[in-house]
């Protein structure tokens, strides 16, 4: 008898529930034949060599020529590795139509229509509550992948601390220009397009280009990092409001 649960976690690399009982017991028995395996796992014999052949176009068996008809199970390694090729192939397959979707007509037309939908949106819609010091660094991150230049105000300890989402981000987007305001020179935080100013203020703020910000509303050194907690608001006229204050009082 095959076991329940590892014929469905078997099944999340992409199998269903025939395939699944019948690569595994293929791989129980090394080489077997379509009735064999039948029996073993209870597949109806109708249905065991369609269910083989789709496995062998899969990547998952091997049919062995002769009378009778037998086939041997792929190394589960080898499977992996090819799957994840597969994978990583469709992936680049599909960020390539995305990025040449970006060229076509409907595509304006869609930045269009969002332009004129945005404008009839009440500025409540265009903000949101953050909780958590991971989901405002997450949202840092975000921010970072998709801007042209951003503004970061905050302190030395928490950019160190969590600077893996401001790297992820600017990994994703390495033409970002970064001005990042701080208490002290940074350790960790070393690229050529970020431009690091010591202040004595202590403000959390990140300003996205000209209409996004990002603002905490707690003390991190008074709050646990669960609790912390901000506002994001997509808002030109508070975003330039927050950054001439922000100049003038630098």
């Amino acid at each position: 008898m095959l076991d329940k649960k590892l014929v469905e976690n078997v099944k999340n690399l992409g199998l269903n529930s025939y395939e699944a009982k019948i690569w595994l017991a293929l791989l129980l028995k090394g080489v077997a034949t379509s009735g064999e395996l039948s029996d073993i796992t209870k597949v109806p014999r109708s249905r065991s060599y369609d269910v083989l052949e789709s496995l062998e176009s899969k990547g998952f068996v091997i049919m062995k020529l002769g009378k009778p008809i037998k086939y041997i199970a792929v190394q589960p390694a080898e499977v992996i590795e090819r799957l994840k090729s597969k994978i990583k192939k469709e992936t680049e397959q599909k960020a390539k139509l995305l990025d040449e979707f970006k060229n076509t007509e409907l595509y304006q037309e869609l930045l269009m229509l969002h332009d004129k939908g945005i404008q009839k949106v009440d500025a409540f819609d265009l903000s949101t509550i953050i909780k958590g010091r991971k989901a405002l660094f997450q949202k840092i991150g975000e921010m970072i992948s998709n801007a042209n230049n951003i503004i970061i105000v905050l302190p030395s300890r928490e950019i160190e601390e969590y600077k893996r989402y401001i790297s992820s981000g600017i990994k994703k987007n390495p033409n970002v220009k970064i001005k990042i305001y701080t208490d002290q020179m940074l350790r960790n935080l070393n690229n050529q397009n970020v431009d690091v100013k010591i202040v004595n203020f202590k403000s959390r703020i990140v300003l996205k280009d000209d209409d996004e910000v990002l603002f905490a509303i707690t003390n991190s050194e008074e709050v646990h990092p669960n609790y912390d907690s901000g506002i994001w608001v997509k808002s030109k006229f508070f975003t330039n409001t927050l950054k001439t204050l922000l100049e003038y009082k630098a």
